[in-house]
C-alpha cells in the first residue's frame, strides 16, 4: 500500500507540474494564434521558434493573442532589434480586454522601462465636469503618524457670483462638521493635531456648500506646521464621498512636497518645496469655461501663487504609471513579467526590475472601488513596435503557476464586532493552536475607545475556538488578558502574537506592548488553561529593542514562539531598526532554554528585505512558522512603496529554512497575494499563521477589502511544497 501511494503521489506530482508548463511557446505559434490589430499585416512573420516583425515606417505595429490567459503565470520573451540602440519602442501588452477597454503595457525605450495603463471610458473626464450639476464643500484633513500640529489662519471658498464661504475661525467650529478626531479652535484659528497621540487623524468638512457656478476659487492660510514622525495636510473641495480635487501638503519625515490630487484621476507629480517653510497659502480654482481645475501655493515671500499642476497635464500623464532607469541599453532584451494576484513584477535580462501593485489604481481613494472595479485576472497579451527596424521575438513562453486556495468562507472570524464590546473595531490574528483536539484562535481585539489612536482604540488578546479549524466561536468571557497600568484602572495597548504550553502545564500567551511612542518589548501571561484567565508573568519583559544602531533599536513587535522536542524554545521575531543606514522590518531570531530568558542571535538579522524592486523591498516581518518534512516554513508580511498611489499593500510571502538562520524565498511569492479579479483580498493580506493539516498547511491571516477586512484562511497543499524544487528556471 505504501509503494501504491508513493506512485500515486509522484502521478499528482507530475500532473501539478504540468500547470506550470508552457501554455503557449514560441515553436508552437502560427499565424491563426495573433490579431494584427494596429498597422500593416505583410509586416509580420510568424516562423518556427521565433515572430518576427519590420517596420518600414515609423507607426504602431501591434498583435494580439486571439486566446485569453486567466490567473497567476508568467510571460517571458527574448526581443532582439536589428538597428541595435535606435530601437526604443519593444512592448510586451498584458491582461488586455477582449474589447481592449483595459490592460498594461511594458516598453523598452531605450534606457528606459515603462509602465502604461489603458484609459477608457467615462471616468477619464476630468473632475470639473462635475461641478456642473453637484453643489461644493470643503475638507480640512490633518494626518500624523507622530505628535503634530497644524494651525489654520483663514479659509474661503468664493465663485463667481459672489456666493462665498468665509471662516476666521473666531466663533469656534460652527461652520463646520468634525468627521474624524477632535479638531479644535483656539485664539481664533483652527488647531489640527497637538494631542500627543500618534497616528491618528482630525478632519472637518464644511456645513454648507456652493451651487455649480462658472468659476470657484478656494483659499486657505496655514500659520504655522509642526511636528515630528511624519505628518500631513489636505485641503480639498468635495462633490461627494468619491469625488473631490484638493491639494496635500506633507511634512516631517514624510518630507516636504505638495500634490494636487483629482478623484477621478490623481496626483501629478509632486513638487518638492524647503521644508522650513511653515506658513503659506494653498489655492484651488474651478473654471467652466475651459473645463481646467488647478491647484497653488504661495509661501508669501512676495513671489506670488506658484501653479503646482491642473486637470490638463493630468489627463496628459494619468496613463503613465512608472518609469524605470535602466544602466544599459543593448540589442537583445529578456523581458520577464511575473503576475501573481493583483502584483506584477518586472525583470529584464533575469535581474528584476520593479513590482506593481494594484496599477489600475490612480489614487488612494480608489481602493474602495476595486472590489467593484477589480484588477484583471485574466486578459490577451501581445507585442507591438513603433520605430523602424527589424524585430525578432524568441523564446517566447508563458507559464502558469498554482495559486494557494482560499477560504470560500472566508472571513471565519469578523473583524468588527457589536458596537460598545470590547472588540468592536477590529480583530488580528495572534495565533492558532491545537490543544487537546481543539483548535484555539487566539487574536487582538481593539475597541472605539480613542478615533485618534491606531485601529481606533486599545488592544487586548480574545480567543476563538473550533473543532474542524474552520468554523469558530468567540468565548463567551473574553477578553482573556488585559494589560493594566500598574496602580491605575487604564488599559495598555497590546498586540497578541504567539501562545505556548509550558512544562508545568500551564499556558504562556506573548504579545507585544505600546508605550505610547513604539512597540517597544515583549512580554508574556500566564494561565492555567488554554482559555485563561491569564495574568502578567513575574520575569517580563522577554525581549526588549537594542541599542542604537541594530535592526531592531526602534521597534519589536510581529513574532513567534515554538517549544522544540528538547523542551527549548525558538523564536522568530520582527525588529524595525537601521541596516547600512536604511530603516525597516527584518526578521530575528531568538532562543530560550526556560521560555522567559532569552538571547538574541548574535548574525541578526536572519531574514533581510528583499532585493531592490522585489515585492518586499519596503519590510519584511515574520509571524508564522511550522516544522513541516525537513524545513521549517516561514510566513511573513512584506510590502514594496507603491509610488504610483504612496500606499504599502502588505501581502502574505512564504520562506524555508532547516536552520532558522538561512533563509530561501518561495519563488512565486506572495504566496497569499491580494486579489484580483473580484476576490476578497482587495486590500491586504498580513498576520499569517500556519497549521498543518492532513493534505498541507493551513495559514490564517488577516484580509479583506476596505470596511470587510477579517481573520481568513488559506490551504496550501503539499504538492505545492513539493513543486519548490521543481520551480521553472
Amino acid at each position: 500500500m505504501k509503494k501504491k501511494a508513493q506512485f500515486i503521489k509522484l502521478i499528482v506530482l507530475g500532473i501539478l507540474l504540468g500547470t506550470m508548463t508552457n501554455v503557449a511557446r514560441s515553436e508552437e505559434v502560427i499565424t491563426t494564434n495573433w490579431e494584427i490589430v494596429d498597422g500593416i499585416p505583410t509586416a509580420w512573420d510568424f516562423l518556427a521558434g521565433e515572430i518576427r516583425c519590420e517596420v518600414a515606417n515609423t507607426g504602431m505595429h501591434r498583435i494580439l493573442s486571439k486566446k485569453t490567459i486567466e490567473g497567476d503565470w508568467i510571460i517571458e520573451a527574448e526581443i532582439e532589434c536589428s538597428n541595435n540602440r535606435s530601437c526604443p519602442s519593444q512592448s510586451i501588452h498584458f491582461s488586455i480586454a477582449e474589447d481592449y477597454s483595459y490592460g498594461y503595457i511594458l516598453t523598452l525605450k531605450g534606457s528606459e522601462l515603462l509602465l502604461t495603463r489603458i484609459v477608457t471610458g467615462e471616468g477619464e473626464a476630468s473632475w470639473a465636469k462635475n461641478i456642473a450639476s453637484n453643489a461644493i464643500g470643503a475638507d480640512l484633513l490633518g494626518f500624523g503618524t507622530g505628535d503634530y500640529e497644524i494651525v489654520v489662519d483663514n479659509f474661503s471658498i468664493e465663485s463667481s457670483k459672489k456666493q462665498s464661504i468665509t471662516d476666521n475661525f473666531e466663533s469656534g467650529l460652527s461652520k463646520w462638521n468634525r468627521y474624524i478626531g477632535q479638531a479644535t479652535t483656539h485664539g481664533g484659528k483652527l488647531r489640527l493635531g497637538n494631542d500627543n497621540i500618534t497616528a491618528h487623524n482630525e478632519g472637518i468638512r464644511t456645513v454648507d456648500h456652493i451651487p455649480p457656478t462658472e468659476y470657484l476659487e478656494a483659499i486657505i492660510e496655514v500659520a504655522t506646521a509642526s511636528g515630528v514622525g511624519g505628518y500631513q495636510i489636505d485641503f480639498r473641495l468635495m462633490v461627494d464621498d468619491s469625488s473631490y480635487l484638493g491639494i496635500q501638503r506633507r511634512f516631517g519625515d514624510f518630507g516636504s512636497i505638495f500634490l494636487f490630487k483629482v478623484v477621478p484621476g490623481w496626483d501629478l507629480p509632486p513638487i518638492n518645496v524647503p521644508n522650513q517653510n511653515r506658513h503659506f497659502k494653498l489655492k484651488i480654482t474651478c473654471d467652466r469655461s475651459t473645463g481646467v481645475s488647478a491647484g497653488y501655493y504661495d509661501f508669501l515671500d512676495g513671489k506670488g501663487w506658484i501653479k503646482i499642476g491642473d486637470t490638463v497635464q493630468i489627463e496628459a500623464a494619468r496613463r503613465k504609471v512608472k518609469v524605470w532607469s535602466l544602466p544599459v541599453n543593448m540589442s537583445i532584451r529578456k523581458l520577464k513579467i511575473f503576475k501573481r494576484g493583483g502584483t506584477y513584477a518586472f525583470s529584464l535580462d533575469d535581474h528584476i526590475v520593479g513590482t506593481i501593485t494594484n496599477p489600475k489604481l490612480r489614487g488612494a481613494i480608489q481602493i474602495n472601488d476595486l472590489y467593484k472595479s477589480p484588477e484583471p485576472n485574466k486578459g490577451r497579451y501581445g507585442f507591438a513596435f513603433t520605430d523602424s527596424g527589424e524585430y525578432k521575438v524568441s523564446k517566447f513562453q508563458i507559464h502558469s503557476i498554482q495559486s494557494v486556495r482560499k477560504y470560500k468562507g472566508n472571513p471565519i472570524l469578523p473583524s468588527h464586532a457589536p458596537q460598545g464590546t470590547w472588540d468592536q473595531n477590529q480583530a488580528f490574528p495572534a495565533t492558532i493552536r491545537k490543544f487537546g483536539g481543539i483548535y484555539y484562535l487566539y487574536y487582538t481585539g481593539i475597541d472605539d475607545a480613542d478615533s485618534r489612536l491606531e485601529g481606533g482604540g486599545i488592544g487586548r488578546i480574545g480567543v476563538a475556538t473550533s473543532n474542524d479549524s474552520y468554523h469558530f466561536e468567540k468565548y463567551e468571557q473574553n477578553p482573556i488578558f488585559d494589560r493594566v497600568v500598574p496602580d491605575s484602572d487604564s488599559s495598555l495597548k497590546v498586540q497578541g502574537m504567539a501562545a505556548v504550553k509550558l512544562p508545568d502545564g500551564k499556558y504562556a500567551l506573548t504579545y507585544t506592548v505600546w508605550n505610547d511612542k513604539k512597540w517597544g518589548a515583549l512580554e508574556y501571561a500566564v494561565g492555567s488553561s488554554p482559555l485563561g484567565p491569564f495574568h502578567l508573568g513575574l520575569n517580563n519583559p522577554m525581549i526588549v529593542t537594542s541599542d542604537s544602531p541594530d535592526f531592531d533599536e526602534s521597534h519589536i513587535h510581529l513574532h513567534n514562539v515554538v517549544r522544540q522536542e528538547d523542551g527549548s524554545y525558538i523564536m522568530l521575531y520582527t525588529g524595525f531598526g537601521r541596516m547600512l543606514g536604511h530603516w525597516g522590518d527584518r526578521g530575528g531570531f531568538a532562543t530560550s532554554k526556560d521560555f522567559t530568558m532569552w538571547t538574541k542571535y548574535s548574525g541578526n538579522p536572519v531574514f533581510p528585505l528583499g532585493e531592490n524592486g522585489a515585492w518586499d523591498d519596503n519590510h519584511v516581518r515574520p509571524k508564522g512558522f511550522i516544522k513541516y518534512g525537513d524545513y521549517y516554513y516561514m510566513f511573513y508580511e512584506g510590502a514594496h512603496y507603491a509610488e504610483h498611489v504612496a500606499l504599502w499593500f502588505d501581502q502574505v510571502g512564504m520562506a524555508r529554512s532547516k536552520d532558522l538562520i538561512h533563509w530561501e524565498r518561495y519563488p512565486y511569492n506572495p504566496i497569499i497575494p491580494i486579489d484580483a479579479g473580484g476576490g476578497r483580498d482587495t486590500l491586504v493580506t498580513e498576520w499569517p499563521i500556519p497549521i498543518t493539516t492532513e493534505d498541507g498547511l493551513a495559514v490564517f491571516y488577516w484580509g479583506g477589502m476596505p470596511g470587510d477586512v477579517g481573520i481568513s484562511r488559506a490551504h496550501i497543499s503539499w504538492e505545492l511544497l513539493e513543486m519548490w524544487d521543481h520551480k521553472h528556471k
